[in-house]
């Protein structure tokens, strides 16, 4: 949720994009060769429903669930036209056509019939009113179905042809009166999640086979139960159907977030200035030096300050440089690292020596892994029998720009309110540096977003599930990872991400299912696997790294575990000291 996929929709239609001036924008358009029809999946497609479904079978409501879906595509579908239609000579095209009145009149007396609408002035804007007044009308045209040959026709008639069909001849009445006999339109289903059951699988089948001049762009939840009904011969693969789009990334390079996430939280960083009315300020400056990343930009932007200190700063893996001293403090108080470094018979004291590739396998490839035990490990010196975990109340290890930007998951709508809080209050206006404790404060506070959400958000029934509430098991699976990492023995590449095996009962599934859809979960897809699931069996999974501050867990993909396994080392601690802040 909140990924982008309303906005990414929303601009594909051509009333948006006639008024997008951004540099880009010229380019774009041109590819874009079709006209956008944006249809948000109405919650009142299931409450008419509800309403009636107490005097009426199941079956009985399926023609008025029908009715009402296919008016609510027709008024998106007239609403587009009209727009098409209606605009001035000097607007920059997109799509845009001319059609006179008495054309217009033709098309909409053609219109009204098929669709046996009653109008007064043919015109597309009286069109849209009628289909409005139809939706409106629903439940009455349920109640008088039964008593009433003219509304039980309407039914059969919806019924019978296939949804799309309406808006095929749609399309290619209109077409032919604009004069494009071609012209592909896009139906852009917005949260179809939410949508009747047998529209998503209806959707989903259209996929396989569709009118030429037809488009689906379906917005979906990672997480969809009938993406997998379709095992048949003739069902629709991503192979040769259909294409899927990723909105998340599941792991980062080997040294740092990917270049377009991370050039996406550039430009959310300087959207977010321009909307305080703030001058520009490179985030690699004003959010500082992040403690467990090499900064890199992703432009020649750097302020001068930055790399005037660059030159003047020992080198990062000299025992006096950042990477270098970290590396040493690990070693001397940690056993088990100590252990490791000496198997691999490097000196630390000159890694800045090594060759680049035998550095980068053996040093730079674990350096958030170093980052994280050092932050939080107390000394084995200090407590021999359980060297455990160091209480830390503040977020340090994950504030600077570098671990900002991959905390956030390039999520667009959690990266504008944290970088709002960040923003907000009395701040320099030339030479701008955010404090440690205001980032750790707005991190904080969208850690305890997050977590309000997975307390709250309900699964089934969440008082008698045997599985526990979404927060209870990411709780078990964030405290599993953190012991990977922090207490037990070192590992260059710790357990942080887990499979959905066959012992994962079906409570615990259902939540996770939610979690998935609520971005609690992240999917690590293998290969060329499918994005969207209809099972979690047998997949693999990481936690969203918003919950790494909370959990005190690396920044990093690795190794994978049963989540049977986790499940099984006992219930979470509850113990509100043992995490960063309470979940509950």
């Amino acid at each position: 949720r909140g990924s982008g996929k309303t906005t990414l929709l929303k601009m594909l239609q051509p009333s948006t994009l006639a008024h997008w001036c951004a540099a880009e924008s010229a380019t774009i358009k041109e590819r874009i060769a079709y006209t956008g029809v944006f249809i948000p999946a109405d919650i009142s497609w299931r409450e008419q429903l509800s309403s009636l479904s107490r005097e009426s079978r199941e079956d009985d409501l399926r023609p008025i669930s029908r009715l009402a879906v296919a008016t609510s595509i027709l008024h998106a579908l007239v609403d587009a036209a009209s727009w098409r239609i209606s605009q001035p000579e000097d607007l920059a095209h997109c799509r845009r056509v001319v059609l006179t009145r008495e054309r217009e009149a033709d098309l909409v007396r053609a219109m009204a019939k098929q669709w046996e609408l009653s109008i007064e002035i043919p015109s597309m804007l009286s069109l849209k009113h009628a289909l409005s007044a139809r939706f409106g009308a629903i439940p009455d045209i349920a109640k008088e179905a039964g008593r009433r040959s003219q509304e039980q026709g309407l039914l059969e008639k919806v019924i019978v042809a296939p949804l799309l069909s309406h808006v095929s001849h749609f399309v290619e009445v209109f077409n032919d009166f604009v004069g494009e006999p071609e012209g592909k339109w896009a139906l852009l289903f917005d949260e179809l999640e939410i949508a009747p059951d047998w529209l998503q699988d209806e959707l989903i089948r259209s996929t396989r086979s569709i009118d030429q001049k037809l488009l689906l762009k379906l917005s979906l939840s990672p997480y969809n139960k009938f993406v997998g009904l379709q095992n048949t011969g003739h069902s629709p693969d991503s192979l040769n159907d259909f294409d899927q789009i990723q909105l998340w990334y599941a792991n980062r390079d080997h040294y740092g977030i990917r270049v377009e996430q991370k050039q996406f939280c550039e430009s959310m960083w300087r959207s977010a200035l321009i909307a305080k009315g703030l001058p520009y300020s490179n985030p690699y400056k004003a959010l500082g030096e992040s403690y467990s990343f090499e900064e890199t930009s992703t432009s020649n932007n750097q302020p001068s300050t930055s790399k005037e200190k660059a030159k003047s700063a020992k080198p990062a893996y000299s025992p006096e440089g950042k990477w270098g001293r970290r590396f040493l403090e690990l070693y001397q108080k940690d056993k088990s690292f100590k252990e490791h470094i000496d198997k691999l018979g490097i000196d630390l004291r000159n890694i800045a020596k090594m060759p680049e590739l035998a550095r980068a396998r053996a040093i730079r490839k674990v350096t958030q892994v170093v980052a994280t035990r050092d932050f939080y490990r107390r000394s084995d010196i200090e407590d021999e029998n359980d060297p455990g975990r160091r209480s830390r109340k503040s977020f340090e290890l994950y504030v600077g720009a570098e671990s900002l930007f991959a905390v956030s998951e390039g999520h667009p709508r959690w990266l504008k309110i944290l970088f709002a809080r960040i923003l907000d209050g009395e701040l320099p206006r030339d030479m701008m540096k955010i404090s440690i404790p205001k980032q750790n404060a707005a991190l904080m506070a969208s850690a305890h977003r997050l977590s309000a959400l997975l307390k709250t958000y309900p699964v089934g029934d969440s008082r008698t599930a045997r599985g526990g509430s979404i927060l209870k098991i990411v709780q078990r699976i964030g405290e599993y990872f953190h012991a990977e990492v922090v207490k037990g023995d070192f590992k260059p590449e710790p357990v942080s991400t887990f499979i959905v095996d066959s012992s994962t009962s079906d409570d615990v599934l259902e939540s996770l299912q939610t979690a998935l859809n609520l971005g609690a979960i992240v999917y690590v897809p293998d290969g060329d696997s499918e994005i969207a699931l209809s099972s979690l069996r047998g997949k693999r999974f990481r936690l969203s790294y918003w919950l790494a501050p909370v959990f005190g867990i690396p920044l990093v993909l690795g190794k994978a575990v049963a989540l049977s396994a986790i499940l099984a080392r006992g219930k979470a601690s509850g113990d509100e000291n043992n995490l960063l802040l309470p979940l509950e």
